[in-house]
């Protein structure tokens, strides 16, 4: 997941940060031949199915999605399903992440040091029982609003 400092994760159907290259570049090799389980709103907001993964859409509405370019499910607990042997990661949005961390035992996150307009917050105290397993800053060459650190984290054996 990434969000902004103050806690922002979206913005008129879109990131509220102008584009992260770094973030990106890590987000695809992440999850390069994995699932990534997303909310219909986050499948809309992609200009296309998301390559070399397995895209699944968790919605009230499954006959919405184009069957030829990603699963739709009703339920996370479907979604984890037709993800299979893969290892799966929740991409967004807000439902999204608040409804599965019960099964998260494995999390990346990427804190943005801006502050931008936005309208969708994620604030749920996610990280409780979990353990900073890595920490790496990094800075933006250009533009220290979108600095950032990545952090995994791990469930607390």
């Amino acid at each position: 997941m990434a969000h902004a400092a103050d806690g922002a994760i979206g913005h008129d159907g879109g990131l509220p940060w102008p584009h992260h290259s770094e973030d990106m570049k890590r987000f695809r090799e992440a999850t390069l031949g994995e699932a990534v389980i997303m909310g219909r709103n986050t499948w809309e907001s992609l200009p296309k199915p998301l390559p070399y993964r397995h895209n699944i859409v968790v919605t009230s509405n499954p006959s919405r999605i184009d069957a030829t370019k990603a699963d739709a499910v009703r339920t996370i607990e479907e979604a984890i399903e037709a993800a299979g042997e893969s290892h799966p990661f929740f991409i967004g949005g807000r439902g999204i992440f608040t409804h599965s961390l019960v099964y998260v035992n494995h999390f990346l996150l990427t804190t943005i040091s801006g502050r931008w307009p936005a309208d969708v917050y994620f604030k749920v105290p996610f990280l409780e029982g979990k353990t900073l397993v890595s920490q790496e800053e990094w800075e933006h060459p250009t533009d220290p609003s979108l600095n950032c650190t990545f952090r995994e984290y791990v469930n607390k054996p």
